[in-house]
């Protein structure tokens, strides 16, 4: 059943209240691979404020160089993909083309063996046929174990134009899921049709601004419940993105409620501790993080493009025929929705079509108590 535009609304504010937090365990994580502890970490050394003379800490990025040799040497790892099938329906037909292959090579063997038999008559030589069932059995063992049906080499065509496309891009993608992966524990991905409708898009997306309420009883992204993924627009790229799902009103909102460009700023930006009820700085780019005035040596000037967050919400539930739907639906800001009431239409599997995932797909590399496992986290004492 259709949902109402005030139902929607409520669901996704709910999602997002509920979700969106600062991950301050994950800038800790990126800043350790890049070398770059928090700058709190060795002040009392750095600044001892007349007790003692201060001491220069250099921090020299040791964790980082084992991160990229584990990446490398996965990159360096072909990708061979191999396509099955496993639904019953197109079983049987696999099945039904195996045997049809069989009874067409065995017919053309046949009547090959009879017009040489024939010839050998004519020409006065003794027939023998004993390695006739030798034969015909190695031809219909060769099809059973090497047949492949055309379903699976289509499939097969397009894995691999996907794989070597210039516009997919994959081995750069699964340079950035490795790292993501190793550094948070976490890697996340969407797979979306391109503007054209003629390609995908692997959409990598940031462990940073990815929030899943999670399926424990798996260790796939898919299956969890709700997702919301954060994005930072400039005003341009939503007009372009979302300019023709937006109500001329909307626009005229966008355009009175943000400014283009923010005045100078000077400002030094720290990760607080994961605090989920405290009160974000704004609803920008710096959402969820503390902001204090510089200390001296550290100044900097700069304009930047005002970037508004952009939250795509999607979840899973039931209908009355208990059939997974899933809803996608998009918060601009705090007050603009761009909505749809109806469910999305999803691939179903022939063998299970009532079930249904998120779109939104990647992987955890957890401990049993489900807390997702850092390798910088872990080595960041051998970093220190």
């Amino acid at each position: 059943m259709a949902k109402t535009e005030d139902e929607l609304i409520e669901i996704i504010d709910k999602t997002i209240n509920n979700l969106v937090y600062p991950k301050a365990d994950l800038y800790k994580a990126y800043r350790y691979y890049n070398g770059q502890p928090d700058p709190d970490q060795f002040r009392y050394l750095e600044e001892n404020f007349g007790i003692g003379s201060p001491t220069s800490v250099e921090r020299i990025p040791l964790i980082k160089k084992q991160i990229d040799a584990i990446v490398g040497e996965y990159l360096e790892t072909p990708i061979l993909p191999k396509i099955t099938c496993k639904d019953q329906k197109t079983i049987t037909n696999i099945e039904r083309d195996k045997h049809l292959k069989i009874v067409k090579d065995v017919y053309e063997y046949l009547a090959k063996h009879l017009n040489n038999s024939i010839l050998s008559f004519l020409n006065g030589k003794t027939i023998t046929d004993k390695s006739i069932e030798d034969q015909l059995n190695k031809l219909i063992e060769d099809i059973n174990i090497n047949y492949v049906s055309e379903y699976e080499m289509a499939a097969q065509y397009v894995l691999q134009y996907i794989i070597n496309s210039r516009d997919t891009d994959l081995i750069e993608k699964l340079r950035v899921l490795l790292l993501d992966l190793l550094i948070t524990g976490y890697a996340f991905y969407k797979v979306i049709p391109s503007k054209d409708k003629n390609n995908i898009q692997i959409k990598v997306l940031d462990p940073l601004n990815t929030f899943i309420d999670r399926n424990r009883n798996y260790n796939y992204v898919k299956y969890s419940y709700r997702a919301v993924y954060r994005e930072m627009y400039t005003k341009s790229e939503i007009l372009n993105e979302y300019g023709n799902e937006l109500t001329k009103k909307q626009i005229d909102d966008l355009d009175s409620q943000y400014e283009t460009i923010t005045d100078n700023s000077a400002i030094y930006v720290r990760s607080f501790e994961d605090q989920r009820t405290s009160t974000p700085a704004s609803d920008g780019l710096d959402a969820g993080r503390e902001l204090t005035p510089l200390y001296s040596g550290d100044y900097y000037s700069q304009d930047s493009v005002k970037l508004i967050p952009v939250y795509t919400v999607e979840w899973v539930e039931a209908d009355k025929d208990h059939v997974m739907q899933r809803y996608e639906e998009v918060r601009i800001g705090t007050s603009l929705y761009i909505t749809s009431k109806e469910p999305v239409k999803v691939m179903r599997s022939q063998d299970n079509p009532t079930f249904c995932t998120l779109n939104t797909s990647g992987v955890y590399v957890s401990t049993r108590s489900a807390k997702p496992y850092s390798l910088v986290l872990a080595c960041a004492s051998i970093q220190d």
